[in-house]
């Protein structure tokens, strides 16, 4: 009997990196919370919501908030809050 051969797995995509992350318990907590809310929403009903997947929204989303903060190159904008 003949092995039937094993297609090798897709490498990660070339533009994502794996990154580990310490988060404080709360802030698991309000990503677990936030899951099925997101869920609920049309736009995301085909998809399996995870922690993770909340995590990812959370941090894109910030980022563009700090990017509307601060201007695309890093400098802060008029009006914007120091820190």
């Amino acid at each position: 009997m003949k092995p039937t051969p094993v297609e090798p797995r897709e490498p990660m995509a070339i533009s994502e990196v794996q990154v580990s992350l310490r988060l404080p318990k709360d802030l698991i907590e309000r990503a677990e919370a936030l899951a099925p809310l997101i869920a609920a929403l049309p736009e995301y009903q085909a998809l399996r919501i995870s922690r993770a997947t909340v995590i990812r929204l959370a941090l894109l989303e910030g980022l563009d908030a700090l990017e509307a903060r601060l201007g695309a190159n890093g400098k802060r904008k008029a009006g914007g809050r120091k820190r």
